[in-house]
């Protein structure tokens, strides 16, 4: 199910400045966070350029992924596991109707899950 579109628009306003402070201007030609909504999730990815003259494509790893409940209209935040999985994060930090909390923990990374 899609975002419903006023919730689509906060959540990307709030996503584009928050990975644009996480790709710094000197590093964008070699790094940069960026986003992708698919229904009502939002994953996070790191992505980095090529690191071999074999390579031509920019690699892309899951960082961490939104999702939002319609019916309680919040949000809750998953961490990626082995073998494409996700886990809730939901001991960690209670669902939020403002993704920006959900962000800070991230940001935080109290368990290494994110940034490693």
């Amino acid at each position: 199910m899609a975002l419903p579109p006023e919730v689509d628009t906060e959540v990307r306003a709030q996503l584009e400045a928050w990975c644009d402070l996480r790709s710094p201007a000197e590093l964008r030609d070699e790094m940069r966070v960026e986003f992708k909504v698919r229904g009502n999730d939002v994953t996070i990815y790191e992505r980095r350029a090529p690191w071999h003259p074999d390579v031509t494509d920019w690699t892309s790893a899951p960082v961490a992924r939104l999702r939002y409940d319609h019916h309680g209209e919040h949000w809750s935040l998953l961490a990626p596991t082995a073998g494409e999985r996700w886990l809730k994060f939901d001991d960690l930090v209670e669902p939020s109707p403002r993704p920006a909390v959900l962000l800070a923990v991230i940001d935080a990374d109290p368990t290494g899950h994110f940034w490693g």
